[in-house]
């Protein structure tokens, strides 16, 4: 998923004018403003249960002049969950990262190989893609208004 900032002709051109570093400066600023917005709309969709809507988090980089934003579960995130197992409490060893993929597409049924019972499946609960449809354009607002702020400064 992907979105271009596009439309404000004026702005795009006060940008092209400025010096390459302090350009690339100016939308970090911006992409990290629009960002947090992102991530409050998907967190805003996030499912519940266990550690995922904990671990959902962002990280701006920057490339050639390029800045992008990737927003998602953190995979190095370190959660506080419990699992229960006979009455007692122990850690839960599974990454929210390797789960989150399964709430926003589903499973199909599973089957126990052993006996040919049906195990069952995952109820599709998208979250990252609302989400993102959700916050699409207040994040391209406020990137427009953080850009024409830091433009202006300069």
């Amino acid at each position: 998923m992907s979105a271009v900032l596009e439309g404000d002709r004026e702005l795009l051109a006060k940008l092209a004018k400025l010096d390459q570093k302090v350009a690339t400066k100016a939308l970090r600023k911006a992409i990290n403003a629009g960002s947090k917005i992102m991530l409050k709309a998907i967190k805003a969709r996030a499912p519940k249960q266990g550690e995922i809507k904990k671990s959902l988090g962002r990280k701006v980089k920057q490339k050639k002049g390029q800045v992008t934003a990737y927003i998602g579960p953190r995979v190095n995130y370190q959660g506080k969950g419990k699992s229960r197992k006979k009455g007692r409490a122990k850690e839960s060893n599974v990454e929210p990262f390797r789960l989150a993929h399964f709430f926003e597409r589903g499973t199909k049924e599973r089957v126990v190989a052993a006996t040919g019972k049906p195990a069952g499946r995952h109820p599709k609960v998208p979250f990252v893609q609302p989400g993102f449809n959700d916050g699409k354009r207040a994040t391209q607002e406020e990137i427009k208004t953080v850009l024409a702020q830091e433009i202006s400064v300069l």
